[in-house]
């Protein structure tokens, strides 16, 4: 736990199992806006596809996927 936890001061990645379209459409359908991407990137297993969005709290969340 971080001594003075801050709102937006957190960047972390998630490897999804679906397909990047279905993932972007599926946020957009809960009005949820990409800001950037998606975007050819590297992970610890190789080429993957990512996308960046933010939380409620600002962090900025990656979501990628290898497939």
């Amino acid at each position: 736990m971080p001594t003075n936890p801050t709102a937006g001061s957190t960047d972390l990645c998630i490897i999804a199992g679906d397909a990047m379209d279905q993932i972007v459409n599926h946020l957009a359908s809960y009005y949820i806006p990409v800001l950037a991407g998606p975007l050819k990137t590297t992970g610890s297993e190789g080429p993957m596809t990512s996308i960046f969005i933010n939380d409620y709290d600002h962090n900025l969340i990656e979501i990628s996927s290898y497939k």
